[in-house]
């Protein structure tokens, strides 16, 4: 039994820091690469009213990171994936990202059936790349506006409410080849697409 993860519901992105939890992706034991394996963390709130807030940062000083345009193949590049479904069986969103904050955001049932956003809607996911000296990360904002859209029904999300999702750090193309998750997906080779294996995030009150 995978431990679900629990976001804080906030009043705004800023705090986020200090009131959720830090979380490490551990590695999918898929026989990729050299066993290059750099700590990543994953830590998500929630805005009250307002969206999803994610933050994934990895300790990867020389990230592969070729895509500048959005929707093209980020995952080729060191990745931070974030992917996430209002409830088990529906249409899932995937957020993939690298260091230049070049995004792949698509919807659709599974692999085969994605649609981008951008395709259908002028709303956007809002990503910001950093560096620090010890590597990189993104932070990401899904809007419930946008997520409405998306899943085609009215989204938002209150203390006490669940939603499915996992999170990813991947680099297809890059010297050192690996896979992470957020909870563990147990495919005998790399498939991120599998929401049968997202884990659970619900949503409680920030603490005092």
């Amino acid at each position: 039994m995978i431990n679900p993860y629990f976001a804080p519901l906030l009043a705004e992105r800023g705090q986020l820091d200090g009131a959720a939890q830090v979380r490490n992706l551990t590695d999918c034991g898929w026989a990729v690469g050299n066993q290059y394996r750099p700590l990543t963390s994953f830590c998500c709130g929630v805005i009250r009213g307002q969206g999803i807030a994610v933050r994934l940062f990895t300790r990867e000083t020389e990230p592969r990171a070729l895509c500048t345009g959005r929707d093209g193949p980020v995952w080729t590049d060191s990745c931070l994936e974030f992917f996430f479904q209002p409830g088990r069986g529906g249409a899932y969103l995937n957020l993939e990202m690298n260091a230049n904050g070049a995004y792949l955001a698509a919807v659709g049932l599974g692999r085969a059936e994605r649609r981008f956003l951008q395709s259908f809607t002028d709303l956007a996911v809002e990503v910001a790349p950093f560096r620090r000296a010890d590597g990189w990360g993104v932070e990401a904002f899904i809007p419930f506006s946008l997520a409405s859209v998306c899943f085609g029904e009215p989204f938002s999300l209150a203390a006490g409410d669940s939603f499915f999702a996992n999170a990813y750090k991947c680099a297809d193309d890059a010297p050192q080849p690996h896979y992470q998750a957020l909870f563990p997906v147990g495919t005998p080779s790399p498939d991120f697409h599998r929401p049968e294996f997202f884990g659970t995030i619900t949503v409680t009150e920030a603490e005092e």
